[in-house]
């Protein structure tokens, strides 16, 4: 009982303010990014995000080491204030941007200390705003990393797509958490970041098959790109799109893809991704397998 006790008072410890992460596990880290052998999968700045093979999943030590060891030339890493919680004016100065994929994770790394080991790699850097509350401090910590422009890309959701577009549960969750980001917010990113790529995405969950984007849901992010100018991708929902989904958005920016495995998982990913091509996708294309949960737990 003591030993349950002693760790559900760490986890609430760490909830509320983030430790750091030991120096050792930091040094492996730092060691593998730095590898001669991972020379072959850092990334160009200046190429076209189509050519990005991404680690979807490295906001943990053990997830960032999968992504450093393997022939990945993008990480990827989701970003929340300490707290999860949406913005408190008299505190926010105090809490420092994490790297959790849920806001109630508490097993990832400081942002600062994830960028220090990204920039070391030399891969891309995607960065996943999961609470727009965050996005001053992240401003700040990524200035303070050095990492290139031409080397981030930075991702939110700023419309609700299809399956959250009624969805009364969402909305409350972005009154709790302030987690949907709005045009000023990724102004602000834009002006930071002028060379920088801004994926705006837009909110989704599993729908029946045959479920399309909606031409008015296409049209607020399409509205939101000519605003914010400057490098724009879309990351569209895989089994979502179609051919005049890309027709529509590619005058505006360059189309990616992603997946979740546990709605959409074809038998041959890599047929799947000529296919997104032939139909103009010319983005990012992150197709995942069913492997990609079992890190996730």
């Amino acid at each position: 009982m003591k030993v349950h006790l002693r760790d559900r008072f760490n986890r609430i410890r760490k909830f509320v303010a983030h430790p750091a992460l030991p120096q050792e596990k930091l040094e492996r880290l730092s060691e593998l990014a730095g590898s001669e052998e991972q020379k072959p999968f850092r990334w160009r700045d200046g190429d076209s995000l189509s050519l990005a093979h991404n680690a979807h999943y490295t906001n943990t030590p053990e997830e960032l080491q999968k992504g450093l060891q393997g022939n990945f030339n993008f990480l990827e890493g989701d970003v929340w204030l300490e707290g999860a919680v949406r913005q408190i004016p008299l505190l926010d100065r105090f809490r420092e941007p994490i790297m959790a994929h849920e806001p109630t994770a508490v097993d990832g790394l400081s942002l600062a200390e994830w960028l220090k080991i990204a920039k070391r790699s030399g891969k891309g850097v995607k960065l996943d705003i999961k609470q727009s509350a965050a996005i001053e401090k992240l401003i700040e910590t990524v200035r303070r990393s050095g990492i290139p422009e031409q080397r981030l890309v930075f991702n939110a959701d700023v419309v609700f797509g299809p399956g959250m577009d009624n969805s009364p549960k969402l909305r409350a969750l972005d009154v709790l958490t302030d987690f949907r980001s709005d045009t000023e917010e990724m102004l602000s990113l834009r002006r930071a970041f002028p060379k920088a790529t801004i994926a705006l995405g837009l909110y989704t969950a599993q729908q029946p098959q045959g479920t399309r984007y909606k031409p008015e849901q296409l049209a607020s992010v399409i509205d939101m790109a000519c605003q914010i100018g400057g490098p724009i991708t879309f990351p569209l929902r895989a089994e979502f799109v179609d051919e005049q989904t890309v027709r529509t958005l590619k005058p505006y920016g360059s189309v990616s893809i992603w997946n979740d495995p546990r709605s959409y998982l074809p038998d041959d990913l890599e047929a799947e991704k000529k296919r997104f091509r032939e139909m103009g996708v010319d983005g990012m294309i992150d197709l995942r397998d069913s492997n990609s949960l079992q890190i996730r737990r």
